[in-house]
């Protein structure tokens, strides 16, 4: 019942500005987009696994329509529709994916987004891969050692929000207006198995969390955050921060609590990113000693003239509940040329570690390295 009540109060809330409010003219639409053409190989030390991947790039591959208007009361509103291939891996595939679809309502009390779009603390609080360039490091679509499900151990993935976040999952948010570059946002999902966002669940042996069981696992998810962005002495400086709990479904698992902190500095053609994030106990069985897992990012880029470079680091890490720790580690270098407007190639390297902490060479611990080279066309 106050799941109906509370979005019930949001949707009429919406529809009531949106009604009270009258077109000055017709909606405009805009397509914008890209393809990607990725060429992926990876080999893993311990397993002797080979990866050898062409085709394009799901995530970087789209179609975006933006709606945008303006009513005689001042009132802004419009929507996305974006679409993109069914994610196949990076090899190709057939089908098609309507990633996100939403309505924004923005006016001088802020903005309102009504729909399956990401949340605000997703949306809003910068990692150490938000500077990354080329193939993005561990914050695109590939991963060493993950991607190929040769991860040792369950360590978290870098961005932190596998375990606990809701995605593109049909959503409430709200942003206040700025206040001399502050800013905050609140977002409310009523059930994370809507639109397919999933989440992961606890090990029935160790309480671990472990992608191999992942389902949807809590609801009324809340997400708060806070920003700032401003300028100083020639630097520009984003920081922000996220808190996100929800319910449990299962009532012998812990319900979510999160954090997350992140920050990006840009001077002199450099940008630096940096995170740190902490799942706490979230979703983790009540019985286990186990957690969820935390883990930091740092990123560093520079620009000169039509090429930019970057190096990243990302370290992830979880106590199993068997008196272990699980790690992963990933190491990325890459470059990126713009050859004409829209138009760029790109290359990078990603070495990576995960480690189940058993002592286990043979089987415990897996080196992984990937080489990624591609070509993006933007419009």
């Amino acid at each position: 019942m106050r799941k109906i009540l509370l979005a019930t109060s949001a949707l009429v809330a919406g529809s009531a500005v949106a009604a009270s409010a009258s077109a000055a003219e017709a909606p405009t639409v805009s397509l914008s987009g890209g393809i990607d053409i990725q060429y992926i190989a990876e080999t893993n030390d311990t397993s002797d696994n080979r990866t050898d991947k062409l085709g394009y790039l799901p995530f970087m591959t789209a179609l975006i329509w933006d709606i945008d208007a303006e009513a005689d009361n001042g009132l802004a509103y419009g929507g996305r529709i974006d679409w993109r291939p069914a994610n196949s891996g990076g090899s190709g595939g057939s089908g098609s994916n309507l990633d996100e679809i939403w309505i924004d309502l923005k006016g001088s009390f802020g903005k309102v987004v009504l729909g399956n779009d990401d949340g605000v603390g997703d949306d809003n609080v910068p990692q150490g891969g938000s500077v990354l360039v080329g193939s993005f490091g561990w914050t695109g679509t590939y991963l060493a050692g993950r991607s190929n499900s040769q991860l040792k151990g369950g360590a978290p993935a870098p961005d932190g929000g596998s375990v606990v976040g809701t995605s593109d999952a049909a959503k409430v948010s709200y942003y206040t207006p700025d206040f001399g570059g502050f800013s905050a946002g609140f977002s409310w999902t009523p059930d994370s198995s809507i639109s397919g966002s999933t989440t992961e669940t606890a090990n029935t042996t160790t309480g671990e969390i472990t992608s191999s069981t992942a389902k949807s696992d809590f609801d009324n998810h809340y997400e708060l955050m806070v920003s700032y962005s401003g300028e100083f002495a020639g630097a520009s400086v984003t920081a922000a921060g996220q808190y996100k709990m929800a319910d449990a479904q299962v009532d012998t698992n812990e319900d979510v609590r999160a954090w997350e902190v992140g920050t990006t500095v840009g001077i002199a053609g450099f940008s630096i990113g940096a995170s740190y994030f902490d799942n706490g106990d979230s979703l983790v069985a009540k019985s286990s000693t186990a957690d969820a897992g935390d883990g930091f990012t740092l990123g560093v880029a520079y620009s000169f003239g039509a090429t930019a470079v970057s190096v990243g680091y990302a370290a992830t890490e979880l106590d199993d509940g068997a008196g272990t720790t699980d790690e992963y580690d990933n190491l990325s270098l890459d470059v990126e040329y713009t050859v004409a407007e829209g138009l760029s190639a790109y290359a990078g390297v990603q070495f990576a570690e995960s480690d189940d902490g058993s002592d286990a060479t043979s089987s415990g611990e897996e080196d992984s390295t990937a080489v990624i080279i591609g070509t993006r066309l933007s419009f």
